[in-house]
């Protein structure tokens, strides 16, 4: 009987499920919610509500006698089964008692509780973590220098440690190194971190002086970087404003400097520019013995964005300057009893002694370190990565990398990968993304609005689904054609209530539509004949997509949806009982599924069936019946027709019948216009949906369509010329 399909169990004791069905109170509702009531909104945290009888105190939240103290508690595990279909797996929010206002009541517990989204968004994330290049390393760290004065900023590929900025003592020696904020750094690198030079305090004195170069700040690469025999890489990028002036030569030191890296304390190999001239500077390589092993000139790169990358592959040192392999030096760095895991770019840290040295006016950004040794290849796309700008980042790459820097367990979540799974070849390629200060769910709910897909809990494993926009159930591999009897449900027999009112209004209207990309670039689409009919209804947003390109699908897709009024269905609630087998099928439903409805009115409605995505679930579970409403979003028919790579689905543009045709006419004269590759698609016909089977070439600027008429429970009517073409839309439902 209705409500006796219900089983609730709580994880008490870690690992052991409680069944405490035989204490829910079938007079009173179990609810449960997933996903969302519009293809507008993101999904939210899935929640569940039921009642416990607590005659015997089993469940009175801090009662020391009850058998389950002191477990009583929030963020406890429940789970709840359906005719046996897990339909809600999540944490318990809140236990709250009610007390008997007469001798025919009892004391009862109400329990609330939500699914994992909920402690999703709860997890703060308190780094940068944004992307800036794709690097082709299989482990790489990439550090964001571009934050504030002395401030922290962790790996943003979700790698190791952090890497911090350094200032010795101003005072010291009358050094008054600074820090600059927002500094250009290289073509779509980081910002960058200024370091300004310290002084020589040995005013009238000529020569150098190495305890007297104290004030600059130096960039120290985090502590877990891989020194030793082990191979690595360290790349950055430096653009020098001026050298640090050693006043005149002094033994072996030139008068002009500039470290790119070293080892802390000076102890290790070392990278460095120096020349007599600044326009004439030399690349210079020390290795841990403190032997100059190569110099190579490079002249004149002041103000210029260049790149460096070391690289020591267990034998030697390479020096790659700007992609290309400069030099290569012997001798192992860090194998003796030297060996440390301090390195400065920018300048030599020596904390022994409080002081930096070599340290010009320059600017460090875009520090990279990997576990390996670069190959030639390698770093030349590096390099070409942060020079040409970042191409953007899949959704199917980007969601586990925010859920590494957040410690999901990759148990917990499944990521819908377009191309792998056959759905198509494209996604939006996103922009860059700033993690600092945002929480897991609406991080990961951006990347799926960009993308245009769907962020869930599935309802009967409690792991969330990220589902791209290809991996809707059913489309486009299977048309409305095929679709099979499991997916239909009959209005007049298996659903409950008056929701089949297909009600066409004002609301759903949207004509001119601005999408601002993550570059900051918008682009604007328009529906000229929906603005002359309806006025100007306008809708702007932000997507996280990487160009104007996108942005510009992205506004045409939300236009072709809403710039035309449809039919309007908000819901369909199911009636479990009604049907043999009807709780394992319809529980089993995901949003994403696609279903249909049919049995409808056929004067009273605009068709006698329709299709529609689910997008949210409820179920009402107790003795006066088991119900699941569900909201859908549409089928939209020309999605068929043009699945494209890219965000763009767009209408068609003004075509309308060239020939009158009659209701029985199965060939129809048409403006050209329409795809004779992409059969069979559907398109609406003065109200009337046909499915084009074939279409001709186009001649003397008209096409002949070979259409089934009448498709989809709409009536076949005469159509006169200059009836309006449009691509086929099912009701809109629940938007």
């Amino acid at each position: 009987m209705p409500g006796d399909e219900v089983t609730a169990e709580i994880e008490f004791t870690p690992g052991v499920w409680t069944d405490v069905t035989g204490d829910v109170q079938v007079n009173v509702d179990v609810t449960i919610h997933h996903g969302r009531n519009s293809v507008l909104e993101s999904v939210g945290p899935g929640t569940a509500s039921f009642t416990l009888d607590n005659r015997a105190g089993a469940y009175t939240p801090g009662h020391p006698g009850g058998p389950h103290y002191p477990n009583v508690r929030p963020n406890v595990r429940l789970r709840i089964a359906v005719a046996t279909v897990v339909w809600f797996e999540g944490y318990i929010d809140a236990w709250t008692p009610h007390y008997p206002e007469s001798t025919a009541d009892h004391p009862v517990v109400e329990v609330t509780a939500t699914d994992r989204f909920r402690l999703w968004s709860r997890r703060l994330l308190e780094d940068t973590h944004t992307e800036t290049v794709q690097v082709e390393f299989a482990n790489p760290a990439l550090y964001r220098m571009d934050m504030a004065s002395g401030a922290v900023c962790g790996d943003i590929l979700g790698g190791t440690g952090v890497a911090r900025l350094v200032t010795p003592r101003a005072t010291f020696a009358g050094g008054v190194g600074t820090v600059a904020y927002g500094a250009t750094g290289p073509a779509r690198s980081t910002a960058g971190v200024t370091l300004t030079a310290g002084t020589n305090p040995q005013v009238g004195a000529p020569g150098y002086w190495e305890f007297g170069d104290s004030g600059a700040p130096a960039l120290v690469v985090p502590g877990t970087f891989p020194l030793g025999a082990a191979p690595w890489t360290l790349a950055l990028w430096m653009n020098i404003g001026a050298y640090y002036d050693r006043t005149g030569p002094d033994g072996w030191a030139l008068r002009y400097t500039q470290q790119v890296a070293a080892c802390g304390d000076g102890l290790g190999w070392s990278v460095w520019l120096e020349g007599a001239a600044e326009n004439a500077m030399y690349l210079k390589l020390m290795d841990e013995a403190g032997t100059f092993f190569a110099t190579g000139y490079v002249g004149d790169v002041r103000n210029v964005d260049t790149h460096y990358g070391i690289v020591w592959d267990g034998t030697d040192l390479t020096v790659h300057v700007n992609g290309g392999s400069f030099t290569t030096v012997g001798g192992p760095p860090g194998t003796t009893a030297t060996t440390r895991s301090d390195v400065t770019v920018g300048s030599v840290w020596m904390p022994s002694r409080l002081r930096t040295w070599n340290t010009g006016t320059v600017t460090v950004s875009g520090i990279v370190v990997a576990p390996e040794a670069a190959d030639s290849d390698q770093m030349y796309a590096l390099y070409e990565a942060c020079t040409t700008g970042f191409d953007g980042e899949y959704p199917w790459t980007r969601v586990p990398r925010i859920m590494g820097f957040a410690d999901v367990d990759p148990g917990d979540y499944v990521v819908d990968n377009g191309p792998a799974y056959a759905h198509g070849s494209e996604s939006a390629r996103l922009g860059p993304l700033d993690t600092a200060g945002r929480d897991l769910l609406s991080l990961v709910q951006e990347t799926a609005t960009a993308e245009g897909g769907v962020f869930y809990i599935q309802s009967d494993s409690n792991v969330a689904r990220f589902a791209d926009r290809y991996s809707r159930e059913l489309l486009p591999d299977f048309p409305a054609s095929t679709l099979g009897t499991a997916y239909v449900i009959d209005q007049e027999s298996e659903t409950t209530g008056s929701e089949f009112a297909a009600v066409i209004e004002d609301a759903q209207i949207v004509n001119m539509v601005t999408i601002t990309a993550s570059d900051g670039s918008t682009a604007t689409a328009t529906d000229a004949a929906s603005i002359t009919a309806n006025g100007l209804i306008s809708a702007s947003d932000s997507l996280l997509v990487n160009s104007q390109a996108q942005a510009a699908d992205a506004a045409n897709y939300r236009l072709a949806q809403f710039a035309t009024p449809q039919p309007r269905i908000s819901s369909v609630a199911v009636d479990l009982t009604t049907g043999s087998g009807l709780y394992a099928e319809v529980l089993s439903w995901t949003i994403g599924q696609r279903i249909r409805v049919t049995g409808l009115p056929a004067t009273s409605q605009p068709a006698t069936q329709f299709e529609g995505f689910v997008e949210g679930m409820s179920g009402r579970f107790s003795a006066d019946g088991d119900t699941v409403t569900f909201d859908l979003s549409p089928v939209w028919g020309w999605a068929v027709q043009l699945d494209a790579d890219d965000l763009g689905r767009l209408d068609t543009d003004g075509q309308t019948v060239e020939v009158a045709c009659d209701a029985d006419d199965t060939a129809i004269t048409v403006t050209e216009g329409f795809s004779t590759a992409d059969e069979p698609y559907d398109l609406d016909i003065g109200g009337e949906r046909v499915t084009v089977t074939s279409a001709a070439a186009a001649s003397g600027g008209q096409q002949v369509l070979t259409v089934t008429r009448g498709v989809d429970g709409t009536p076949a009517v005469a159509h006169g010329i200059g009836t309006a073409i449009y691509l086929a839309r099912n009701l809109t439902l629940g938007l």
